[in-house]
């Protein structure tokens, strides 16, 4: 499961270092697949995209690809960026907080696997129309939607709870 790749990414870390240790060793155990994408260590399950580790200066992160579909009660995601309709990410600053947050790294990787195994998807927006003389940068951003499979209802659609503003 662990790509050479990876390896030498992780030796060469040098702050977050043993935070990544710590998130890699919890991935490990997850089911998942530990590949090397766009210069990071990234995990997937059925070759499909689940998570990046993100290393910032003033924290690192673990991006869920799909993250505004997965059921987050304890409102641990933070926003991947203000453009993003579906990446969310959960920030660590300390080997401390990698391991108080182990039980729910796994349970967020085993809903985006079920996720991802439903078919479950963001929907992408209808393209701006362009009436009544407003430009590109004064429409407003589309929500985002879900396409809900009959078992998950809306009750685990963030979109239709209402979070995206």
């Amino acid at each position: 499961m662990s790509d050479s790749r990876v390896d030498a990414y992780a030796a060469r870390l040098e702050r977050w270092h043993d935070e990544f240790a710590a998130l890699r060793t919890i991935l490990a155990d997850t089911g998942l697949t530990e590949e090397f994408k766009w210069y990071k260590p990234c995990y997937t399950h059925g070759a499909k995209n689940i998570a990046i580790f993100q290393p910032f200066d003033d924290r690192c992160a673990l991006m869920f690809f799909k993250g505004a579909l997965l059921d987050d009660p304890k409102a641990l995601f933070g926003e991947q960026g203000s453009n993003s309709r579906s990446s969310l990410r959960l920030e660590f600053r300390s080997v401390g907080e990698v391991t108080r947050m182990r039980s729910a790294v796994r349970g967020l990787v085993a809903d985006a696997i079920r996720v991802e195994q439903a078919g479950v998807r963001v929907e992408k927006p209808a393209p701006p129309t362009h009436r009544g003389g407003a430009s590109r940068s004064q429409s407003p951003q589309p929500r985002p939607t879900c396409a809900l499979t009959p078992e998950r209802g809306t009750d685990h659609c963030p979109a239709r709870r209402g979070l995206f503003v």
